[in-house]
């Protein structure tokens, strides 16, 4: 079948190609998939099963020349490997069909021998088991010119946003794998490489509705968005730019358009990096830092390892992370995340223990909804407690006064706790009246700012992030690890077995009187006046207003 964005000149489907029928067998032999109900026909059935495995039974069924239930019915798996993230790619072995089934025997047998293995997964790691091509029925080696046009085909398809699987075979000899023959995948005990190349399947997997201007309102939000996925780098690039994940050029798009090779594009030119999985076991501390810096982030390849050190990496820079995912490889990474998120219809039973939180709609486009509301619980809780501390601390401090110092009280703790104040404060060019309860009706007051509106419709998302990472917070962050580090080296003695140092724990008293002195320190200081972009519930304004209040109260009481 043809895809929608296809170019006029790629050939249109047609199942006299060649490879056609192995693909259909590979795609419904090949499979995990269950259904919801077996009393309807295959059509009107749910399935049950990733969108890869439900798009591939999908074309089995619909181009097989026998019933789906009949034929799997007839090919029981003797041996089967099942899809994983580390080896990215499905095995399985069928029972040839009865010997009273002729027509069936004809299809599956072979002159070596009864048994044939399937193999799908990622086009690259099912290339590199195979040894020939399929061509017109005939087995072809694989040369550089088949090589690259299997880079061409792929290419295309994975530009195009699709997902792409490659499927090969291997007609197996009956006098080492007869039917009696026990496979075993713990020793690797099963036929692993001399396959022939079948073809490739590319799935159009469209992005939900509202992806898209989710991904502009969290990007207004100052929340940067990032994308982790097991497709190919091209295929994830193409779904990114599809949702407005990336809007500017990679050092790859920016050396297409200007003519120039890769390496001669500059970091500091592109706003947007695609990071292959393979690479990310050799990234270095500031090339992490170099991504990350990046505003359009997409990782592709990636295995559950490279996600869990995708999310420390993030998070030793100083950000809050959010994960969403729903798979059994999604859990590490949604355990170690700030906050986990998963699906609550696709998730499996591990990804919603792992999380934090569980989407019920699995819409991506929810959490801008949740991010609008938790704003406004801190917005409103802020004004709580900014509206408690303004009207209370100026009648406290004067009690305070009174018992520390000669000073007497304007106003006694009785008239505090019952009596409603009528307060007049006096402006340089206003002059109004203000009725205040006091710490006896103060509750109600300040709780009636949790039911408060925001003040604009879109004015929650148009907020900056209450802690923002910058190059200066960042900065900040390594040198504060700098000194943990000199003081971990300071405290260790050396190991003379294993050549290094070896960390020595401290007693209490050395734990208690390091706090002791740390106040005495310059770095100390340091730290706690350092400036920050980070938002605080009560700020020195807010306090000096209240100071400023108490003043007039104890200078009306003299």
């Amino acid at each position: 079948m043809t895809s929608n964005n296809d170019e006029e000149n790629v050939p249109q489907f047609s199942m006299s190609a060649s490879g056609m029928t192995e693909i259909v067998d590979i795609a419904a032999l090949n499979s995990r998939i269950k259904f919801d109900r077996m009393d309807v026909p295959f059509e009107q059935r749910n399935i049950l099963g990733d969108a890869t495995e439900t798009g591939l039974a999908r074309f089995s069924g619909r181009y097989l020349k026998s019933d789906y239930d009949e034929h799997i019915k007839k090919h029981p798996k003797v041996f089967e490997v099942p899809f994983n993230s580390s080896n990215k790619w499905a095995l399985v072995i069928p029972d040839p069909p009865p010997a009273t089934d002729l027509q069936s025997q004809l299809d599956k047998t072979h002159s070596s021998g009864p048994l044939t293995s399937y193999i799908k997964g990622a086009p690259e790691r099912v290339l590199a088991k195979c040894t020939t091509y399929l061509k017109d029925g005939a087995l072809c080696p694989i040369t550089e010119e088949f090589t690259a046009s299997f880079d061409d085909a792929y290419n295309y398809m994975a530009s195009r946003g699709h997902r792409v699987i490659a499927c090969a075979q291997s007609l197996l000899p009956g006098d080492k794998y007869p039917l009696n023959y026990q496979f075993s995948k713990n020793d690797g005990n099963y036929p692993s490489s001399d396959y022939c190349f079948v073809g490739l399947v590319s799935l159009e997997d469209p992005p939900k509705h509202g992806v898209r201007e989710a991904i502009g309102k969290l990007r207004l939000a100052g929340i940067k968005v990032m994308m982790v996925t097991g497709d190919h780098p091209k295929t994830a690039e193409a779904i990114a730019r599809k949702i407005n994940l990336i809007l500017g050029d990679t050092r790859a798009t920016l050396a297409e358009k200007t003519g120039r090779s890769i390496e001669e594009v500059y970091e500091d030119e592109v706003s947007a990096v695609v990071v292959h999985g393979d690479d990310i076991d050799q990234l270095e501390g500031w090339q992490w830092d170099q991504i990350f810096s990046k505003q359009e982030i997409v990782f592709a390849r990636t295995s559950p390892k490279h996600k869990l050190e995708i999310v420390k990496r993030a998070q030793a820079l100083g950000h809050i992370v959010g994960v969403t995912g729903d798979g059994v490889n999604d859990a590490p990474a949604l355990k170690k995340a700030d906050l986990g998120i998963a699906m609550n219809i696709s998730g499996s039973d591990v990804s919603k223990e792992a999380a934090n939180m569980i989407l019920l709609d699995d819409n991506f486009a929810s959490t801008v909804n949740g991010v609008a509301e938790g704003r406004l619980i801190f917005s409103n809780l802020k004004r709580s407690i900014q509206y408690t501390v303004t009207h209370s601390t100026p009648e406290v401090i004067p009690q305070l006064l009174y018992v520390v110092l000669p000073i007497p009280p304007p106003l006694s703790a009785i008239l505090i706790l019952v009596i409603g104040l009528f307060f007049v404060k006096l402006w340089p060019f206003h002059k109004f009246t203000d009725y205040r309860t006091d710490l006896g009706f103060e509750l109600f007051a300040a709780l009636s700012f949790a039911w408060d509106k925001p003040e604009t419709a879109d004015g929650l998302m148009r907020m900056n992030p209450r802690k923002p990472v910058n190059e200066y917070s960042i900065n900040s962050l390594k040198r504060r690890a700098l000194r943990r580090s000199r003081t971990l080296l300071a405290t260790s003695a050396m190991d003379t077995e294993n050549r290094g140092p070896k960390l020595i724990r401290r007693s209490r008293l050395a734990t208690v009187f390091s706090k002791l002195r740390a106040p005495f320190s310059r770095a100390f200081w340091e730290d706690l006046m350092e400036h920050t972009d980070n938002e605080t519930l009560v700020d020195w304004k807010l306090l000096s207003y209240a100071y400023l209040e108490a003043g007039v109260i104890e200078s009306i009481g003299s």
